[in-house]
């Protein structure tokens, strides 16, 4: 059994929740990461209420926004086994300090630096770095591509070592979107942690 939950920016109607563009409304956007953890613990809760799921078998698996979700849920959710991290980065508000990216370094201009302060300060809150270390006993495989540049594979390297125990880190000659060789990976990782069936 799986469990997909819809972030906040991809529902409908009058419960989705954007991200600022304009990034001066830091408590906004944070607010979004923290709703989707929420969201996530919901769904923990769900699963745990179901007499066809084993509670002790319940795993975790977030790919870049997911695995940043996933990161700051496995730093206070202990109803979880085992997460897979894809692609996840250590620190949001870093990439933004830092990104030559053109479309970030324009946002970023465009703010005084009062308000860069700002958003960094409150977004930092919900960068994963600040939970990873705190997931044990629960178990961590972290999946990261080479030639992804966010995060660069120093950067994956950096925040993989922060992380608690037990843990299993891979890099893959592959971007962002990692490749057949992580998910055949993935499986027997978890199968090794929950149980889950073969992959077809």
């Amino acid at each position: 059994m799986a469990l997909l939950i819809d972030a906040p920016f991809s529902r409908a109607g009058e419960s989705r929740r954007d991200f600022d563009p304009t990034v001066t409304a830091p408590e906004a956007d944070r607010g979004i990461y923290v709703q989707t953890v929420v969201d996530l613990r919901r769904g923990v809760d769900l699963l745990v209420s179901r007499s066809d799921v084993d509670p002790k078998r319940i795993g975790f698996v977030g790919h870049s926004y997911g695995a940043h979700a996933g990161a700051v849920l496995a730093g206070v959710e202990r109803r979880v086994k085992a997460y897979v991290l894809m692609a996840g980065a250590p620190s949001l508000t870093e990439f933004l300090r830092t990104s030559t990216l053109p479309a970030i370094v324009k946002t970023r201009d465009s703010l005084t630096k009062e308000q860069q302060e700002n958003y960094f300060n409150t977004m930092s809150d919900v960068d994963p770095i600040n939970y990873i270390g705190h997931v044990a006993p629960a178990a961590l495989f972290f999946q990261f591509g080479r030639s992804d540049g966010y995060p660069t594979e120093e950067k994956a390297k950096s925040y993989s070592e922060k992380a608690s125990d037990p843990k299993f880190v891979k890099f893959y000659d592959a971007g962002h979107a990692l490749n057949d060789e992580a998910k055949r990976d993935r499986a027997t990782w978890l199968r090794g942690q929950i149980g889950i069936g073969e992959l077809n």
